[in-house]
């Protein structure tokens, strides 16, 4: 009932297809609700192709049930399925049935607009403090770190730019401390100025958020390596900390390593950031969505 209601509408979804959609050659699903709609749009437009790129697995542990039919069914019923680092493979492998015979899939890493992180910008008025730690994302975060963090260090600055409003009780208890300061979110083109103006670019994870699902490194810590910032990441995956970031999965290990990096930009890499750069991988996307229709 709730995949119907998922695909159901008060107007007509026909007379908008026909209206948006004719004509399109290849329909690229993101991992959203919208790959409910494959079957229908297959059934609409049978000589288009059908490409699914998860950016995140939906089929995590713990997910419901539904979520992960409907991804078994895109990744099966999609010509091609762009997997955005090679971990995607072992993970669907064991759990699409005869995965090797029914999914064509290729790997095309994350990418990153590098040049506006390497451009200078004025300060957003939040960060203009001392030792600011700034989080820029979707997911959301473990506030009883970031309060129990900001009272361990009254002389640092949290900054937490995040969509997904917290709940009513973390709300309230924001403005107890002078020290954190939480935004609901920023536009995308605006990131790189905030990104190159905090002392430590941090990502503190709920556990459950990512290392129940999470693959592959994120773009946001290709953006923060390109704008030279020291990164403190806390619940992450091993593949994080393969590219020179430190991880912390405790209070005190997230606090010592925060200190740790406080004053330390601009931070540079021993990773190769070029094969990210957003124009190769856009080219090999182009390409690889070429041969689809040639």
């Amino acid at each position: 009932m709730m995949n119907k209601l998922l695909c159901s509408s008060f107007s007509s979804f026909k007379k908008f297809a026909k209206k948006w959609l004719d004509g399109t050659d290849i329909f690229v699903f993101e991992s959203a609700d919208g790959i409910a709609y494959i079957d229908k749009l297959k059934k609409m437009y049978p000589n288009s192709k059908f490409v699914y790129r998860p950016s995140d697995v939906m089929m995590y542990d713990g997910s419901l049930p539904r979520f992960a039919n409907l991804e078994r069914n895109v990744l099966v019923k999609s010509d091609l399925a762009v997997f955005v680092h090679p971990g995607y493979e072992g993970f669907y492998s064991e759990r699409v049935p005869d995965f090797y015979n029914n999914v064509k899939f290729v790997t095309i890493s994350n990418g990153v607009d590098i040049e506006p992180f390497e451009m200078s910008y004025p300060k957003p008025l939040a960060l203009q403090k001392e030792n600011t730690a700034l989080y820029i994302g979707a997911w959301p975060v473990d506030w009883n770190l970031i309060f129990n963090s900001a009272k361990r260090l009254p002389e640092y600055n949290f900054v937490i730019v995040c969509p997904n409003k917290p709940q009513k009780e973390v709300l309230d208890k924001i403005p107890e401390y002078k020290n954190i300061e939480y935004i609901p979110g920023i536009k995308p083109n605006e990131i790189p100025q905030w990104m190159t103006n905090c002392d430590v670019f941090i990502v503190p994870y709920d556990k459950k958020v990512r290392t129940n699902r999470g693959l592959g490194v994120t773009a946001k810590y290709y953006q923060a390596m390109a704008a030279k910032r020291p990164v403190v990441a806390y619940n992450e995956i091993k593949a994080v900390g393969e590219v020179g970031i430190p991880l912390s999965y405790s209070e005190d290990e997230f606090v010592t390593e925060l200190k740790t990096a406080m004053g330390t930009a601009p931070h540079n890499y021993d990773y190769n950031l070029e094969e990210r750069r957003w124009s190769i991988v856009k080219n090999k996307f182009i390409e690889t969505m070429e041969s689809l229709i040639k």
